[in-house]
């Protein structure tokens, strides 16, 4: 079964949605601990916040230039947009 493949994680892991705020003004990210697991980051780093271009360093090279322009997109336009498809 697949499931016995994946790894393991605690419940206290389990407790958090990946909740994230970007105070674009500061340039300050603040994460929960599952966006601290997410990005490879100390909790006490994302909930002190960071600035976006700590979690960007950890993006795929390949990913980074799409993702950049989709950052800059919902910057300009207020509107979030994935790959021309609005999530809602």
């Amino acid at each position: 079964m697949i499931e016995n493949r994946l790894p393991r994680l605690a419940s206290s892991e389990l407790s958090e949605a990946g909740i994230f705020t970007w105070t674009i003004e500061t340039d300050t990210v603040f994460g929960d601990s599952a966006i601290a697991h997410l990005f490879g980051m100390s909790v006490d780093d994302t909930l002190s916040g960071q600035p976006i271009a700590a979690y960007l360093q950890r993006i795929h090279p390949e990913d980074l230039a799409n993702l950049a322009g989709e950052i800059r997109a919902a910057i300009t336009t207020g509107s979030i947009v994935l790959n021309g498809i609005a999530p809602w």
